[in-house]
């Protein structure tokens, strides 16, 4: 495996991440 290949997706899974954490908690907050 390489892994130098696979660190350049990191950030994106990250950025993607923490975006789905931001919009699920306005969401909720919205809908309650």
């Amino acid at each position: 495996m390489n892994t130098h290949h696979n660190l350049k997706y990191w950030p994106w899974m990250g950025a993607l991440s923490a975006s789905l954490l931001f919009w699920g908690q306005i969401i909720w907050l919205l809908c309650r």
